[in-house]
C-alpha cells in the first residue's frame, strides 16, 4: 500500500501536463500512487496521461465523462489507498521535496494536516511551526492568508476524510475547495506549517472556472460565510476576532464577480454587464451596506456608491490599465 495518494483532476490541460507530472514523478519521496482523473478532456490530455501510465507503474488513469473538478476529486478519494492525500491541479507543479517535507510535517507533533507556502502571482505563506486550533486567534490568520481556502499545498490524513465521509460538494460552482477544506479543518486539533514555497499555482488557464464569470461566484459566498462562522464558534473564538474575515467573504466575492465580468477570458456586451452589476447590487448583504473595517481594501470604496455606471467605468478603466501594463511588460 502506498504511503501517499496524489489526486490530479485533468481537463484540457495538455500544454501543462508534462511539467506537472514530471515534477510529481521526480519527487525525492517515491512511495506514492498518482491517481489521474481525466474529466472528459477534448484535447490530447488523455493520450498524454496514457503515455505516463505506460512509463511509470505508480500512475493510475481513470477516464470519465465531464462532471466537473469536484466529481473528479471525489472519484480520486474513493480510489485512494494511501495513508495521506495530496491534491494537485493539472496545470500546476511542485518542487522535488514537496512530498517529503509535507510528510515530515504531518508526522511531527501528531499533526492532522501539513501546509506549505504556494506561489501564484504572489507568495502566500505563514511563518508558523504549529497551530493549536481551540481558542487560538491564529486560526483566523490561516483564513486571512488564504491557507485554508484551497486543498492544494496541503497533506491530508485519509483516516479523517474516511471517518467523516468528507467529499467535495458538486452542487457548488465556486468555493467547493473552501468548503471541503473548512470541513476537514473542523476535525483538526494540530496543524503544522512551513513558510517554504513548494507549490506553484498557474493562474492563466482560461478553462478554469476560477477565471470565468458566474453569478454563483457570490451566491455561494453566503454558504461559505455561514460555515466559517460555525467553524470559529466550534473552536471558541470570539465574534470580534473573526467578524472582519466573514464580512470579507461577502464583499470580496462581490468584487471578484464584478472584476471577472471584465477579464479577457469572458466576453459580454456592455448592457449585459450593467444588468449583472445591477443584479449583484440587489443582494441583501450588499443592500445592508459595506463595512467600514480598516482591513477592507480601498478598492471596495467604489462599490459603496452603488452607482452602476461608476462601477462599470472603474472596472473598464482598470482592465485597460492592466492590459496596457501587460503589453508593455511582454514586449521587454
Amino acid at each position: 500500500m502506498p504511503k501517499i495518494s496524489i489526486i490530479v483532476p485533468v481537463y484540457n490541460t495538455e500544454k501543462y501536463l508534462a511539467k506537472c507530472f514530471d515534477s510529481i514523478l521526480n519527487q525525492t519521496f517515491s512511495d506514492f500512487e498518482l491517481i489521474c482523473i481525466n474529466d472528459g478532456s477534448t484535447d490530447n490530455s488523455l493520450k498524454i496521461l496514457g503515455s505516463y501510465q505506460q512509463k511509470d507503474s505508480r500512475v493510475i488513469v481513470i477516464n470519465q465523462k465531464n462532471q466537473g473538478v469536484s466529481a473528479a476529486r471525489n472519484k480520486g478519494i474513493d480510489l485512494a489507498k494511501g495513508e495521506y492525500l495530496i491534491f494537485i491541479d493539472s496545470d500546476d507543479w511542485v518542487t522535488t521535496n514537496y512530498l517529503a517535507l509535507l510528510l515530515s510535517l504531518i508526522l511531527k507533533d501528531n499533526s492532522n494536516i501539513s501546509i506549505c507556502g504556494f506561489v501564484g502571482g504572489s507568495e502566500t505563506f505563514i511563518n508558523k511551526h504549529c497551530i493549536v486550533f481551540e481558542g487560538n486567534k491564529e486560526v483566523v490568520e490561516l483564513f486571512d492568508k488564504i491557507m485554508i481556502q484551497t486543498p492544494v499545498a496541503k497533506m491530508f490524513n485519509k483516516k479523517i476524510i474516511d471517518q467523516f465521509n468528507l467529499k467535495f460538494d458538486i452542487s457548488l460552482n465556486f468555493g467547493e475547495d473552501y468548503v471541503f477544506s473548512l470541513e476537514y479543518f473542523s476535525y483538526c486539533k494540530f496543524v503544522n506549517i512551513t513558510n517554504k514555497v513548494m507549490y506553484h499555482y498557474f493562474i492563466g488557464t482560461p478553462n478554469s472556472l476560477s477565471k470565468q464569470f458566474n453569478i454563483k461566484r457570490f451566491q455561494d459566498s453566503e454558504i461559505r460565510a455561514n460555515l466559517a462562522v460555525n467553524f470559529f464558534k466550534k473552536f471558541k473564538l470570539q465574534e470580534k476576532d473573526y467578524s472582519d474575515y466573514v464580512l470579507g467573504l461577502y464583499y470580496w466575492n462581490f468584487y471578484d464577480a464584478a472584476f471577472y465580468l471584465y477579464n479577457n477570458f469572458f466576453k459580454m456586451e456592455k448592457h449585459k454587464k450593467l444588468e449583472w452589476i445591477k443584479k449583484m447590487l440587489e443582494f441583501k448583504y450588499i443592500q445592508d451596506g459595506f463595512p467600514n473595517s480598516q482591513k477592507m481594501h480601498p478598492i471596495l470604496n467604489i462599490f459603496k456608491t452603488k452607482n452602476i455606471n461608476k462601477i462599470h467605468k472603474y472596472l473598464y478603466i482598470r482592465k485597460k490599465i492592466i492590459d496596457t501594463i501587460t503589453f508593455i511588460f511582454n514586449r521587454q
